[in-house]
C-alpha cells in the first residue's frame, strides 16, 4: 500500500513539474515574440535613416557633380526649357518666351538701313508739306481736322461742359433766334402752318431768304435739337430727327403750291437759292 502511495505521488510530481517547464517555456516563447514585435520595426526605422543619412553625405560629398547635373544647361537648351523643372507659373513662362521672341526681333533689325529709310520718308513727307501754294490747299480742313483729333485725346472732364454748352442751350438759342427772324422777314400777313400759301401772300426773297428756301424750318430743327441737348433726352433727340423728316416731306409739298402761285419767278428764286432747310447741305 505504501508502494503505491509513493508511485501516485511521483506520479503526481512529474506531472507537476512537466506543466510548469511547459508554461516556463511558453513565458518565454512569448516574451521572445514580443521582443522581435519591436525590435522588427525599430531595426526598419533604423536602417532606413541610415540610408538616408548616407545618401546626404554623398551628395555633400559631390556638390559638382550634382550641380553640374541640375545647373548646367544642356547644349541649345533655352531658359524657358531649363526653368520647366521649377515650379514656375504657366504666365511667367509665357511672358519669357514673348521677351525673348521680343529680344530676337530687335537683335534682327539692321539699324543702318532703318535710320536711313526713316530719313528718306521724312525728307518725302517735308517735300509734300511744301508743295503746293500756300493757303490754297484746303489748310482750314487740316487744321480742323487736327484740333477735333487733340480734343479727342484730350483729358477726359475738360472740354465737356463746353461742348454740352454748345449742343445745348447755345443751339436752342441759335434756332429760336433765327425762327423769330424768318418770321420777321416773312411778315406776320402771311404767317400759316399750312403747306399751301394764304391769297394775299408775296414771295420774299430777302434777309434769311437769301440763304435757304425755308428758314424756319431750319429754326424748328435747331431749337429742337438743342432743346434735346438740354435737357439731356435721348427720346427728344429721337423724335428732333423725325420732325426734320416730317419737314423735308412739308417741303416738298409746300414748293408745289408756290410753283403753282408764283410760277417762273418761284423757280428762277429757285435756281438762285438751290438750298430748302440747310446752307450747304440740304
Amino acid at each position: 500500500m505504501k508502494k503505491r502511495v509513493n508511485l501516485a505521488f511521483s506520479v503526481f510530481s512529474g506531472y507537476r513539474n512537466n506543466i510548469q517547464n511547459f508554461q516556463q517555456f511558453r513565458h518565454k516563447s512569448c516574451s521572445h515574440s514580443r521582443t522581435l514585435c519591436c525590435s522588427v520595426p525599430f531595426y526598419v526605422t533604423m536602417t532606413t535613416e541610415r540610408k538616408q543619412t548616407q545618401a546626404k553625405e554623398g551628395l555633400e560629398m559631390s556638390p559638382t557633380s550634382s550641380q553640374d547635373n541640375t545647373t548646367k544647361p544642356k547644349q541649345g537648351q533655352t531658359e524657358v526649357e531649363r526653368d520647366v523643372g521649377q515650379e514656375t507659373s504657366p504666365w511667367s513662362l509665357q511672358w519669357e518666351q514673348k521677351v525673348e521672341e521680343f529680344t530676337n526681333y530687335f537683335k534682327n533689325i539692321k539699324f543702318e538701313g532703318a535710320v536711313e529709310q526713316a530719313k528718306a520718308t521724312a525728307k518725302v513727307l517735308w517735300a509734300n508739306l511744301a508743295a503746293g501754294e500756300a493757303l490754297s490747299r484746303g489748310e482750314p480742313y487740316a487744321a480742323l481736322q487736327l484740333i477735333v483729333l487733340l480734343l479727342i485725346l484730350r483729358e477726359p472732364g475738360s472740354t465737356d461742359a463746353l461742348i454740352n454748352f454748345i449742343l445745348g442751350p447755345s443751339t436752342l438759342i441759335t434756332g429760336l433766334s433765327i425762327l423769330v427772324k424768318a418770321a420777321f422777314d416773312l411778315g406776320k400777313e402771311q404767317l400759316t402752318p399750312w403747306p399751301a400759301p394764304v391769297p394775299q401772300s408775296q414771295l420774299r426773297t430777302e434777309g434769311l431768304y437769301r440763304f435757304v428756301r425755308h428758314p424756319m424750318y431750319l429754326g424748328v430743327v435747331l431749337a429742337s435739337f438743342g432743346f434735346s441737348g438740354t435737357t439731356g433726352s435721348s427720346e427728344r433727340l429721337l423724335l428732333s430727327l423725325g420732325l426734320l423728316y416730317l419737314l423735308m416731306k412739308k417741303v416738298e409739298v409746300e414748293e408745289t403750291f408756290l410753283e403753282k402761285k408764283f410760277g417762273e419767278e418761284y423757280k428762277s428764286y429757285r435756281e438762285k437759292v438751290p438750298y430748302r432747310i440747310i446752307p450747304k447741305v440740304f
